[in-house]
């Protein structure tokens, strides 16, 4: 009898190794930071449904919500009386901050706002439906693309992306 000696790997052998190989893979990827693009798309998703959350406890709670918006940040407020007051730190509507060199642009009835100076909400939603004309822009620092924010007067949102994709 002629005995025969096999050489190589067997069938076994390469599966673990392709498993192994795409586990190490898998942990790698979920262990890099979020790109900058990213951050921004949640950002811009997470104030998005705020908004529109805020349109609708307006009518629901019939009480008017108004919406501070800094260069870098943004607050929720209701009004109460004849001033206006932060909403409860820890609900839905809790202030939040842009990643570093992200910002906002906010434009009302198509006119540019400077964010540096304001003091009282720019954005408002009253408890009948309707809610301020404006574009919400989020943007990096000498990048071409942004998230838009978009309203008109009857209450409806839209969240665009402009510029190229990554």
């Amino acid at each position: 009898m002629i005995s025969r000696t096999q050489s190589g790997f067997t069938l076994l052998e390469l599966m673990l190794v392709i498993l192994i190989i795409g586990l190490m893979v898998g942990t790698v990827s979920l262990s890099l930071p979020d790109s900058s693009d990213q951050k921004l798309q949640q950002q811009a998703s997470r104030l998005h449904a705020q908004i529109n959350l805020a349109s609708q406890q307006t009518v629901f709670q019939n009480t008017d919500i108004g919406l501070l918006v800094t260069a870098d940040s943004y607050q929720f407020y209701q009004y109460q009386g004849d001033n206006w007051a932060l909403l409860e730190p820890q609900s839905r509507f809790s202030a939040r901050s842009l990643p570093a060199q992200a910002f906002y642009e906010l434009s009302l009835d198509g006119q540019p706002i400077d964010l540096s100076e304001t003091q009282q909400p720019q954005v408002l939603f009253f408890s009948d439906g309707q809610m301020s004309d404006f574009e919400l822009a989020l943007r990096i620092d000498q990048q071409p693309q942004s998230f838009r924010i978009r309203s008109n007067l009857s209450g409806q949102t839209a969240l665009t992306r402009t510029g190229p994709k990554p």
